[in-house]
């Protein structure tokens, strides 16, 4: 049994996709990558055995699930309306990754000596596009990071090793 919590509401699953208990949303998930994610989950514990996944608040929803080409790692892209956020998880083992869009937006904003603000609600305005698997441990994504509010957005590729715990990130030249 999977028990998968957005937003610190646990979701259930219907037949059009999943949504909180009880709640109104819709698509927060669909029922193939529910579905998809369960099996990952069910093959890694014992029958009855609980795996708990948790999304905390701003995520909403799931935009899209992906998993490592050997299938032992899962990267989960989760959303508000004015962010996105990326996590690996290794359900053997129940490890996560940071969260890897805020991750690479204080790494590339005190590389390049940008203010990097915390709002009060964890909306950072940045986003992840282009998320794959470039072998069985490392993720890549382009990112567009948001500074000083939205004045200053960085176009940026993020390169992130789970086994290590590296992240790379690195400004992608604007005149392509």
């Amino acid at each position: 049994m999977m028990i998968l919590e957005l937003n610190g509401q646990a979701c259930r699953k219907s037949n059009q996709g999943l949504s909180p208990k009880g709640g109104t949303w819709r698509g927060l998930i669909s029922r193939e990558k529910w579905d998809w994610l369960n099996m990952v989950v069910s093959s890694a514990y014992p029958i009855g055995f609980p795996m708990h996944l948790s999304f905390t608040t701003p995520s909403m929803y799931i935009t899209d699930i992906t998993h490592s080409p050997n299938k032992k790692l899962v990267a989960v892209v989760t959303g508000s309306n004015k962010s996105e956020f990326v996590q690996i998880i290794n359900v053997e083992e129940g490890r996560t990754s940071p969260e890897l869009v805020e991750s690479a937006r204080v790494k590339y904003g005190a590389q390049k000596e940008l203010d990097t603000w915390v709002r009060p609600d964890h909306e950072n305005y940045s986003y992840a596009d282009k998320v794959v698997w470039k072998d069985n441990d490392t993720l890549e994504f382009e990112g567009f990071l948001a500074y000083q509010d939205t004045e200053i957005i960085e176009n940026v590729t993020v390169a992130y090793q789970f086994s290590k715990k590296v992240i790379e990130v690195k400004g992608i030249n604007q005149s392509r």
